[in-house]
């Protein structure tokens, strides 16, 4: 007598965001069999991952199988791979410093950020406001005048870019 065919597929969501944490479907719909379920996760385009039965953490785009093993009256049963994406977190980023400096010579201004969320590169952009004629530029102003900086912060492997709010 042969075992009576099962079924079994993954649900879950299919979008996550990185939260530091392992992320991904591991729930699944059986009929038949009531032996264990076990998850295999892999990385699909260009997401390097697994295969592995750890469910990811990073951001990338992933797909789950699902396999289910036989019992006494069942068969086993392996499902389509499910797709899902963990998209990047959002970054913030506030310009930290003075906002007044004494004319010395030498460049002045907010250099320096806070930064929530990506280790990418941080840039700066200094501009003349008012009748203040500079940049914009990535160099510190050194004359008298007025002026705003506006910093980005690059994405990083899990956290998307942002820019600041211009300081005056």
């Amino acid at each position: 007598i042969a075992k009576v065919p099962s079924t079994i597929s993954v649900v879950g969501d299919i979008s996550y965001v990185y939260m530091e944490t392992a992320q991904g479907p591991d729930t699944s719909e059986v009929t038949g069999s009531t032996g264990s379920v076990s998850y295999t996760y892999q990385g699909t385009g260009t997401t390097n991952y697994g295969p592995s039965t750890t469910i990811p953490t990073n951001a990338g785009t992933y797909q789950v199988v699902a396999t289910l093993e036989a019992d006494d009256i069942y068969s086993g049963a392996i499902s389509e791979p499910f797709q899902f994406t963990i998209v990047k977190a959002a970054s913030t980023i506030t310009v930290l410093g003075d906002v007044n400096y004494t004319y010395s010579g030498i460049g002045q201004g907010p250099n320096t950020v806070e930064v929530i969320g990506s280790l990418g590169n941080v840039s700066y952009m200094y501009v003349g406001t008012g009748d203040t004629s500079y940049g914009p530029s990535a160099t510190l102003p050194k004359n008298v005048g007025s002026y705003q900086v506006v910093v980005t912060v690059a994405e990083d492997a899990n956290y998307l870019g942002v820019t600041s709010d211009a300081l005056d």
